[in-house]
């Protein structure tokens, strides 16, 4: 994990620079990627020479998942009010059923 930050350090051999990060959200993995990403493209700003090196070694592709957006009428994105159904009412006599219920 540690690897992946200054792996675009090494590729593009590049000369020494101060680096100070503050990194927040998503996982480690996430976090250290995005970090990678930044430091190709910073790279790539002060040296254009580095670029066809960082984009062959795959540092300048962003990871391009991103949250998905509530929907109205659910809870979340994908999290919906799961109700008791017809059947399942009429056979254990659920509140509503009229019945009290059959016995299995």
């Amino acid at each position: 994990m540690r690897l992946i930050p200054t792996a675009p350090l090494e590729a593009g051999k590049a000369g020494h620079f101060a680096i100070t990060v503050r990194l927040s959200g998503g996982g480690i993995h996430s976090q250290a990627e995005a970090l990678r990403h930044g430091i190709a493209r910073a790279l790539v700003k002060n040296e254009e020479t580095l670029r066809k090196t960082l984009k062959h070694e795959g540092f300048l592709k962003r990871d391009p998942r991103a949250k998905e957006r509530r929907k109205p009428g659910l809870k979340k994105a994908r999290k919906y009010r799961s109700g008791v159904s017809a059947s399942a009412r009429l056979h254990f006599g659920g509140v509503g059923s009229g019945e009290e219920g059959l016995s299995v």
